[in-house]
Parts: structure tokens; C-alpha cells; sequence
């Protein structure tokens, strides 16, 4: 099975074992379409700072591919904290 055919452009999914994330919520990004060394492209979602970032089209911050297909419960909780972040929503790699 081909991890390319797993999931589609436009699925929520969820990190596993990052101990870092300050919030559950924060596990979950939206994802591009494509996978890259660097694992699943991020359309939008939280980096490692806990920041929530959008993509700059050339890299991604999902390491690693352990991820799943996200919940009902938390694709409502990471879009409460999109809706609700108080930054601007910047570019990966950006301050």
C-alpha cells in the first residue's frame, strides 16, 4: 500500500507522538496533497513553537508521516483555534 494513496488534499489529519505540542488541538493540520522528504505537506497548522503557520509552498513542518485521519472532535477543536488565533497567520519559516 502506498502511503501517497492514504489520504487526499484537503483531509484533516493528526500527528502521533509529538511531546512537545502544548495543545491536542495542535496535532491537527490540513493537508496539501503531496509528501516530501520532510513528510506530509501542511496546508495550514501549528509548527513546533506551537504557532500556527500556512504554507510557503516549499516546505512543510510535519515530520516523520505518523499521522492519521483526524476526528470529528478534533477537526472542531483545531478549527476553534484557527478561528480564534489572536497573531497573524504566518508563512512556515517566517518569524
Amino acid at each position: 500500500m502506498k502511503t501517497e494513496n492514504l489520504y487526499k488534499a484537503g483531509d484533516f489529519l493528526y500527528k502521533l507522538g509529538d511531546k512537545g505540542i502544548k495543545k491536542e488541538s495542535q496535532r491537527v493540520f490540513i493537508y496539501t496533497g503531496y509528501i516530501t522528504a520532510d513528510g506530509y505537506g501542511v496546508l495550514i497548522g501549528f509548527d513546533s513553537d506551537g504557532k500556527l503557520r500556512k504554507s510557503s509552498g516549499y516546505a512543510n513542518y510535519q515530520y516523520g508521516n505518523d499521522v492519521r485521519l483526524a476526528t470529528e472532535e478534533e477537526i472542531k477543536s483545531f478549527m476553534n483555534e484557527v478561528f480564534n488565533y489572536p497573531d497573524p497567520i504566518r508563512e512556515y519559516g517566517r518569524p
